[in-house]
C-alpha cells in the first residue's frame, strides 16, 4: 500500500515537471470510452468523426487539444467531442482526469487492447490548446 501511494507521487511529480515543458498544458491521466461509444457522440452532437476524439473537463465542445503521452512519447491532436456532465466532473478533476480518449485512439496512446484493461494511471499524458486542422 505505502509502495502504491510513492509511486503515485512521485509520478504525479514528475508529470508536474514535464507540463512546465507545454505552456497551458495540464498533466494528469487518460481514461477511455468503450469501443463505438464516441462516434455515437460525434453523431448525437451533429459532429463529423475524426481520427483521435476525445472528452475533457478542461476544454469546450469543438476545441482542438494536443495529447501527448508520457509513457510512449506519441503526440495526438483530438477534438473535444464530449465533455463531463457538471454532476460528474467534480470527481474527474479529482481523480486528475484531464481528457478520455476514443477506443482507437487509447489503443495508439495507452497501448490497451481491449476495454478496461488499465486503470487510467496507467495512462499519464499531458493536454496542450491547439489549433483546428487545416
Amino acid at each position: 500500500m505505502l509502495h502504491n501511494a510513492l509511486v503515485s507521487l512521485i509520478l504525479l511529480f514528475s508529470l508536474s515537471l514535464d507540463a512546465v515543458r507545454y505552456r497551458e498544458g495540464r498533466a494528469g491521466f487518460a481514461a477511455h470510452y468503450r469501443p463505438g461509444l464516441m462516434d455515437q457522440v460525434a453523431r448525437r452532437r451533429g459532429m463529423p468523426s475524426v481520427p483521435c476524439m476525445v472528452a475533457s473537463p478542461y476544454y469546450g465542445l469543438g476545441a482542438w487539444v494536443y495529447v501527448h503521452s508520457q509513457k510512449y512519447a506519441q503526440t495526438l491532436h483530438c477534438r473535444i467531442t464530449d465533455v463531463p456532465h457538471p454532476h460528474h466532473r467534480p470527481s474527474i478533476v479529482r481523480r486528475n482526469i484531464v481528457v478520455e480518449f476514443d477506443f482507437n485512439s487509447a489503443r495508439t496512446m495507452c497501448r490497451i487492447q481491449r476495454y478496461n484493461q488499465e486503470p487510467p494511471q496507467a495512462c499519464p499524458v499531458i493536454i496542450s490548446p491547439a489549433s483546428a486542422p487545416k
